[in-house]
């Protein structure tokens, strides 16, 4: 997702995304995978362009983020936000 908000055009190709990240660069196959799973989960979109997939972000990044947050929360600390913020607290202060 955040390589996709990179993108100047607000979207792109997987070939557009691979620059973006350092050396050793990703396989463009493992990309196109996790754009998939972004795909299927609904956070991206596609569009086929001569047989290549473009693809789109549908959230922002802000969306993505409570979304994360509200998962980590859930996923992690039974929907406990002061026991999610406490857990914050003792890392900050390590």
């Amino acid at each position: 997702m955040q390589r996709l908000w990179q993108l100047p055009d607000g979207g792109g190709f997987v070939n557009d995304i691979l620059p973006l990240y350092e050396e050793p660069r990703p396989a463009y196959t493992t990309i196109a995978t996790f754009l998939r799973i972004l795909t299927r989960k609904g956070f991206v979109k596609t569009v086929k362009t001569g047989g290549l997939l473009y693809f789109t972000p549908r959230i922002s990044r802000q969306q993505y983020l409570d979304t994360l947050f509200e998962r980590l929360c859930h996923d992690f600390f039974d929907d406990d936000l002061q026991q999610m913020a406490q857990f914050v607290q003792r890392k900050a202060s390590n």
